[in-house]
């Protein structure tokens, strides 16, 4: 099961993800602002970001430049949660998204989002990367 950083501001969709997942047996970090997502990753290395756009502090477009630009966190896969955005979602992909989810969202569109996300390659120069497990 994956190791979910999830980046929202709202606490009943807080609560959400994390029932969802954890419930699907992964683990659930959740931070409420973007101030803290980089501190996260780089505390619990986790395998995959959900990231909100409106997140205070830091947005999540910028989040998704700043985890790319990192050499550590360039190819960790990052999925957009979102209900600010619309088809074709190019400034998303642009940023760096892996994959959008559009609020509202299913439970099983949620848990095919991780399941989709989780098996996206990671390159091995990442701690933790998909190479130690080969």
């Amino acid at each position: 099961m994956a190791h979910v950083i999830a980046a929202e501001d709202e606490p009943e969709i807080q609560q959400l993800l994390r029932l969802i997942l954890e419930r699907a047996g992964h683990t659930v970090i959740v931070v409420g602002d973007g101030a803290a997502v980089l501190a996260a990753v780089a505390e619990h290395r986790p395998d995959l970001v959900l990231l909100d756009l409106g997140l205070p502090h830091v947005g999540g477009l910028d989040l998704c430049r700043a985890l790319r630009g990192d050499p550590a966190t360039g190819a960790l896969p990052i999925g957009v949660v979102s209900g600010q955005i619309t088809p074709p979602f190019t400034a998303v992909y642009d940023a760096g998204a892996t994959a959008v989810l559009v609020k509202p969202f299913t439970r099983a569109q949620l848990l095919e989002l991780v399941d989709t996300l989780s098996a996206v390659p990671v390159a091995p120069s990442r701690p933790g990367s998909a190479d130690q497990y080969a």
